[in-house]
């Protein structure tokens, strides 16, 4: 998509994978995907809007979200909105709402009241950034865009690679081993109707179509590995994953809320 994105071409050709794909120790591949981070539970318990509970607001984070409220409506309003800021009639009465709820939180931060349940969505978290390790055409930035980013700072890395766990499924039989298996199979001869009907023809292992040779290949295989090895397919992971943007939300919130649950891309949180 990178590439054809470069190249102004709208609908580019479809992927295709190779037919035989091998692990570093010569397993042939069957499948490779990627893995997100699994759903974590920090509380157990029911939350409901109605029902008080408790919350331990942390004063600092507060007077952090203070000293940060005009970044953080030019934010919400210019960004994510894509509003000019200058056309918000009551921007002064908005903000100083919003400062004395934040210091109403800093003044009495042991609370006992009925929350708020939110749902973050972290898109950056998608799947196809972690499989390809780049962005979508769409989202590629200028240094326009980067100079807004939160988290840009002087002699600041970029923070769109990421980590990614790559996990993989393979047979157990090595590459020698399969190719022992396709000198056998040339040397068979298989019944193959074309044409779904009564007339099958004996034809040799390379005149049967492509899609009929690996068929009949990976099903030898199969017999082999489940011969020997009482198995298949094996699994293997490999890398590791370092979601920043999630660590860094549930650093926040846990300061000023109580997290509950947490994913690959999304985020529940419970906040006053």
């Amino acid at each position: 998509m990178l590439q054809a994105f470069m190249a102004d071409v709208i609908f580019p050709n479809k992927h295709e994978d190779k037919q035989y794909k091998y692990t570093d120790d010569s397993h042939l591949l069957i499948s490779e995907t990627y893995i997100g981070v699994n759903v974590e539970v920090f509380e157990s318990d029911v939350f409901h809007s109605d029902i008080s509970c408790r919350f331990k607001i942390v004063p600092g984070t507060v007077e952090y979200l203070i000293d940060n409220i005009d970044r953080t409506l030019q934010q919400s309003i210019e960004i994510e909105e894509k509003l000019s800021i200058d056309l918000i009639e009551n921007l002064s009465e908005i903000k100083e709402d919003v400062l004395q709820r934040l210091q109403h939180l800093k003044n009495f931060r042991n609370r006992l009241e009925n929350p708020n349940i939110y749902h973050l969505d972290v898109g950056a978290m998608y799947s196809n950034i972690i499989i390809t390790n780049r962005l979508r055409p769409s989202a590629v930035v200028d240094s326009t865009i980067c100079a807004q980013c939160n988290l840009n700072r002087p002699n600041a890395h970029c923070q769109r690679k990421m980590d990614w766990i790559w996990r993989g499924t393979y047979v157990p039989a090595t590459r020698n081993e399969l190719q022992r298996i396709q000198l056998q199979l040339e040397n068979e001869r298989f019944s193959f109707n074309a044409n779904n009907n009564h007339n099958n023809n004996i034809l040799s292992f390379h005149e049967l179509p492509q899609e009929a040779q690996l068929s009949i290949e990976r099903k030898r295989l199969a017999d082999y590995c489940r011969a020997r090895w009482h198995r298949t397919k094996m699994d293997g992971i490999v890398c590791t994953i370092s979601s920043i943007i999630i660590k860094r939300i549930r650093e926040l919130v846990e300061q000023i809320g109580r997290s509950l649950e947490l994913d690959t891309v999304r985020y529940l949180i419970f906040q006053t």
